[in-house]
Parts: C-alpha cells; sequence; structure tokens
C-alpha cells in the first residue's frame, strides 16, 4: 500500500500548481493565435475589392482568338488577359449626376451585312446569340427598322450624316462604272454620277456632337449649332469599317473623330485574321488575333480613357479605371468588319455549330457567335464600371444579309436589293432606367439616329443643314418614371405607343414635314433662344402612332449585278425608288416604268402585288415619292444609253 509522507503531499501540490500554469499559458498561446487569424481575415476582406480589380477582365484567349500584338507601338495584346462574361448579374454603383443637365455617353454597335433573322430574339432558331438577346430584353426593340440603302457605303454615309443618299451623293459602293455594275450594253440608262466618300461638307454626328457653341466650330471647321454652352464636351471615336473615303477631310478624323482605329477608303478587310490588310492604326499585331476581338479591346480601353492596349499588358485594374473614367461624355462609332465577306470565324465558334449541320454555312454562324460575344464583353464593362447607366447603346446592321451566305426568310432579297430582305434590320436602342424595354412595331429609319442622338445628348442641329430623319425621343421615352426622362420635358401626346390608327396607315393623310423644311434646331438645355427651339414639335417629336403617317425613302439610281446562288448574270438592283408608309410599300422601276404595291404588315415576303387592286393608293404614294425625289434634287436615270442590248434587266429573287 502506497504511503505519503508530508513531504511527498507537499511535492504533489507543487506538481500540480505547475501542470495548471502550463495548461492556462497554452491557452493563451491558442486564444492569441485564433485573435491573429480573426485580424488577418479581416483584412484580407478589407483588400478584397482592390484584389478583385486586379482580376484581368478583358481580352482573349490563347489561339486564333487571341488579343495580341508584337512589341511596337499602339499595338495590342491582350493574351495574358482572361474574358470576365456576364454571369455576374451585379453592376457597379451607378455615378452620381443631375438627371436634369446629364448628357449620356453614346455607343453605336454597327454589324456589317447582318440579316434581319440572323439573331435568335429575331426568330434565328440555329444561331445562339445570348448577350444579344439580353441587350434586346433591356432595350426597344423595332422591328420595322430600316436601313436607308440595301448597301454598304450609302447606309454608312446617311446615319453619319443625317442625310438620303440625294444630298449627298453617294449612291453604290464603288461608282457608276464599277464591275459590279455590268456591261455598258446591259444599261438602259446612263446610271447617275456616284461619289465614293462621304463630302467634307457633311456635318456628321460626331462633329455636331463636338461643336460647343455658334460661334465655334468643329475641327473639321463646320458644324456650327445653337447651342450656347461648351459644357461636357463629346470625344469621338470610329473603330472598324468606314469606307466613306480616306483623302483629306473624308478621313475619320476630318469628320469629326478624335480617335480612328481600323479605317480604310474599301469596304472589306483582306482577312479577319492578322495580318489584316491595310488598316489603319493596325499594322501591328501577331498572327491570329481576330479582327472583331481586336476591335472590342480597342473600344474598350478608349472607353475607360486607358491608352490604346500593347503586348504583354497587364491586365485592367478595373476598380482603378472606375475611379479614373473621363469626365467628358463620349460618342463612339463601332463598326464590325463582320459579318462583311471573307467568311471567317475562330474555331471554338463554329465548332458548336458543326454538330447541328441545320445551317449552310458554320463560318458564318461562327461570325454571328463571336460577334454576340464580343457585344457581352462591352456590356460586361459597361456594367461593372457604372457607365451602363448614363450610356445609351444603340445596336444594327448596316443592311439586309447577303443572299447565298445567309437565309433572311420570309423577307424577300438580300443585300443589294431594295426589297425587304435587303433595307429591314434589327435594331435596338437602351438607356438602363431611361428608356422602358419594349417593342415598337412602327417603322423608323437609321437617318432617325442622327437628330435623337442630338436631342439626347441635349444638342442643337447643325445650323442652316438638313436632317431628313426624325427624332425619336418622345417614343424612347414614353412611359418612363426616370427622372432623367423627365428631364427632357418631352410634351405629351394624345395617342400613346402601340395605338395604330388604321386611318393614319392611309396615305391621303397629310405628311409630316420634310427634311427640307426643318432647318430649325431641337430643344436643348444649352439653349435660352426661343427661336431656336423646334418650330414643328410634332413633325420632330413623334410616337409611335405619328410614325404610321410618316413616309420614308429609298433611291437607287444605279445598276448592280451579283451572282447569288452561283447563277451568274443574276441583278440584284436595276435603278428604283421606293417608298414605305404605314403598311403599304410602293417600288418604281425605272427601266421599264413598272410599279409594284405591298402590304408588308401582312404579306412580309412581298409576294402579292396589289398595284392593280389599289390604283388610289399607287396614285397618291407615286405623287409623294415623286415630290420626294424633286425635293431632294435626285438623279433619275433618264437618258438612254447608246451602247443597250435591247434587254430589260431585273431583279430576280
Amino acid at each position: 500500500m502506497l504511503r505519503l509522507s508530508p513531504t511527498g503531499a507537499v511535492a504533489l501540490s507543487t506538481s500540480t500548481a505547475t501542470a495548471t500554469t502550463t495548461t492556462w499559458k497554452m491557452k493563451m498561446v491558442v486564444v492569441s493565435l485564433l485573435l491573429i487569424v480573426f485580424i488577418s481575415m479581416i483584412w484580407y476582406l478589407a483588400l478584397l475589392p482592390s484584389i478583385a480589380g486586379e482580376t484581368p477582365v478583358l481580352g482573349e484567349t490563347g489561339g486564333a482568338d487571341g488579343q495580341t500584338g508584337d512589341d511596337g507601338d499602339n499595338a495590342t495584346g491582350d493574351e495574358h488577359q482572361t474574358e470576365q462574361e456576364d454571369d455576374d448579374p451585379t453592376a457597379a454603383a451607378p455615378p452620381h449626376f443631375d438627371p436634369r443637365t446629364v448628357r449620356p455617353n453614346v455607343l453605336v454597335i454597327v454589324v456589317d451585312d447582318l440579316g434581319y433573322h440572323d439573331l435568335a430574339f429575331t426568330g434565328n432558331q440555329y444561331f445562339k446569340t445570348p448577350h444579344l438577346d439580353q441587350l434586346a430584353k433591356e432595350s426597344l426593340r423595332f422591328d420595322n427598322a430600316y436601313a436607308t440603302s440595301h448597301v454598304c457605303a450609302p447606309a454608312r454615309a446617311s446615319f453619319l450624316s443625317g442625310q438620303y443618299g440625294p444630298r449627298h451623293g453617294l449612291y453604290t459602293i464603288g461608282n457608276e462604272h464599277a464591275p459590279h455594275s455590268g456591261q455598258s450594253s446591259q444599261r438602259k440608262y446612263f446610271a447617275a454620277p456616284s461619289i465614293t466618300y462621304l463630302p467634307a461638307e457633311s456635318i456628321t454626328i460626331a462633329e455636331a456632337l463636338k461643336a460647343a457653341s455658334s460661334n465655334e466650330k468643329s475641327s473639321a471647321n463646320k458644324g456650327a449649332t445653337n447651342n450656347t454652352t461648351a459644357a461636357s464636351r463629346y470625344r469621338t471615336a470610329l473603330i472598324g469599317k468606314w469606307h466613306l473615303g480616306m483623302d483629306n477631310g473624308q478621313t475619320p478624323e476630318g469628320q469629326g473623330f478624335d480617335l480612328d482605329v481600323g479605317s480604310r477608303a474599301t469596304g472589306a478587310t483582306n482577312s479577319h485574321f492578322f495580318p489584316y490588310g491595310p488598316l489603319t492604326n493596325l499594322e501591328r499585331g501577331r498572327p491570329g488575333e481576330y479582327l472583331a476581338n481586336r476591335l472590342t479591346t480597342e473600344a474598350i480601353h478608349w472607353i475607360l480613357g486607358l491608352p490604346r492596349p500593347k503586348l504583354n499588358q497587364e491586365a485592367i485594374n478595373m476598380t482603378k479605371a472606375k475611379d479614373e473614367l473621363p469626365a467628358d461624355p463620349f460618342f463612339m462609332f463601332l463598326s464590325y468588319y463582320a459579318v462583311h465577306t471573307p467568311i471567317q470565324a475562330p474555331e471554338e465558334h463554329t465548332s458548336k455549330y458543326l454538330k447541328d449541320g441545320a445551317y449552310i454555312n458554320t463560318k458564318y454562324a461562327g461570325m454571328v457567335d463571336n460577334m454576340d460575344h464580343n457585344v457581352g464583353r462591352l456590356m460586361s464593362v459597361l456594367r461593372s464600371t457604372g457607365l451602363e447607366s448614363n450610356t445609351v447603346v444603340v445596336f444594327m446592321s448596316d443592311n439586309g444579309g447577303l443572299l447565298g451566305i445567309t437565309n433572311n426568310a420570309p423577307l424577300r432579297g438580300g443585300k443589294g436589293m431594295l426589297f425587304e430582305g435587303g433595307v429591314r434590320v434589327p435594331m435596338t436602342i437602351k438607356w438602363k432606367d431611361v428608356i422602358k424595354p419594349r417593342v415598337c412595331h412602327s417603322p423608323v429609319i437609321t437617318v432617325d439616329l442622327y437628330p435623337t442622338i442630338l436631342q439626347l445628348a441635349r444638342r442643337n442641329p447643325p445650323i442652316d443643314y438638313i436632317l431628313d430623319g426624325v427624332s425619336l425621343v418622345t417614343l424612347l421615352l414614353e412611359g418612363s418614371k426616370s427622372p432623367v426622362a423627365q428631364s427632357y420635358n418631352i410634351p405629351a401626346k394624345e395617342t400613346t405607343s402601340g395605338q395604330k390608327r388604321e386611318q393614319d396607315t392611309q396615305p391621303e393623310q397629310k405628311p409630316t414635314t420634310s427634311g427640307s423644311d426643318r432647318q430649325s434646331s431641337n430643344n436643348s438645355s444649352d439653349s435660352n433662344d426661343s427661336s431656336k427651339t423646334l418650330a414643328e414639335p410634332a413633325s420632330m417629336l413623334l410616337n409611335e402612332a405619328d410614325l404610321e403617317t410618316r413616309p420614308i425613302f429609298w433611291h437607287f439610281p444605279e445598276y448592280m449585278i451579283a451572282p447569288y446562288y452561283g447563277i451568274p448574270g443574276v441583278w440584284s438592283q436595276t435603278p428604283a425608288s421606293s417608298i414605305r408608309l404605314g403598311h403599304w410599300k410602293l417600288y418604281h422601276n425605272v427601266d421599264d416604268d413598272s410599279t409594284y404595291l405591298y402590304n408588308v404588315t401582312a404579306d412580309v415576303s412581298e409576294r402579292r402585288d396589289l398595284a392593280t387592286q389599289e390604283p388610289k393608293v399607287v396614285r397618291q404614294l407615286r405623287a409623294r415619292l415623286d415630290s420626294w425625289l424633286a425635293d431632294t434634287k435626285a438623279y433619275v436615270p433618264h437618258q438612254l444609253n447608246p451602247d443597250w442590248d435591247g434587254v430589260l434587266r431585273m431583279p430576280l429573287v
């Protein structure tokens, strides 16, 4: 049996005390470690936004889709950057601004030769366009939007100048003697002389936005307006296709753009993969980079006020970029060369369609897919920087889709034709929380964008300069409860959007004022002179019902031949003019003096000619059309060509 002496008892007590002290110290160490970990976590969370700001968000990854360049000046170099997709719905907080004076940024995205039905939201069941579908859901979408021309250069000239072709004189691609106009013996009349550039005297939307006052002209020494303050001058950029001349005064810089990246005189790039061929400021790059990706990266850098991208550039710090955005608003004309020929696309965008095998051209599908992807990149940047809340985004095509490459059905015809397939285009306009998303069914045309953008920017039109379009601001802002929308003081209308009055679609209704009668300026917060506001607000500020009574026009005094479907000698268009008013669309062919009439609401395929059944409508529309041709001093071919072989050649579709 163990016996403990008093001395032993004391020793046991001492050991116990020592053990207790050791345990207490260990607990203190553990508590200290936990405290350190806790403080470290708080510190990490505090730094997380700045860490996230260093996350690469722009550019593409390797391969043919990479955004890379060499080490020269202004070379792109985004191969080390990755794409931040749109799956994060969290948007940056909008910047503070006064709704009474805000001047929105304007981003106009034009896709070359994109057909009306090439997008999922316009009815294509094969192409996958999730980013554009989302943009359409957030926009006012127009299902009866028209380009001013069935070919690209004239359509772009009209959008930028705000004028129909007879005023600026650019009617076709090249000129009246270009190879696509056929042989002289095939043309009954001498075609109209057609220039190949936008005249220097045309005042572009870029110049009108930059012009600060009636006493100050733009950099091109033109563009005087009724604006009386120089506040918030617009910075301007053309990125991509130009096709409007490159001689003195005809370049993008000569027409009001601060930055020009990617322009050339002709309408197509040699290749969509680098080397692209001669494009302004895109001489450098790395083989394999895709042009649409490169142009998008250039656009993003400029929007954020950053230097042009270079090789091995670190990823953009979006947190820093958001804090250092340029103070002045911007106008960007982002003009993709896609989906124009040559038909080329990165493999990662075509491979998803190879399995389906349902479409005639998987490379074209890949081009549409890549274009959708790049629009998604742009929208992601606008959201993450807070620019979305103060940026108007316009998306459209310059003309209809090219037959043999895409299918415009049920629309008749395609690029190069005045039929619906050649001139009806997809178009959306978005301004987050200001423009109420919905669908407009009334006809609009791209010359309407010039006065619309000017009014949204609170700018007046140039003095003594004819604009052929009408402002759509009343339509855009109708039903919006946004303080910004209400700051435009749009007058109340008797009719509301969507209420289509059948009697207003009849041609005997009084027409709205033509462009030649509208040389007064828009309402603007900059103007204190009441005589410089709208003289005829009813003709300039239209809602959807009013648009049903406003005629729109086309005129093509040229010959154009194209081997559609591999059939040589098929004519896409001979000299003709056209008018749409309400649901009626009338064509007049010059060579045989024939007239066709269609109800394009009930017969979108334009297969039932109603000219003999509706002679009164034909007479009234012809009178409107002839009056417009006279008003614009349009050249109508009339001098017989002595080389003509006597065979009439009409469009075959």
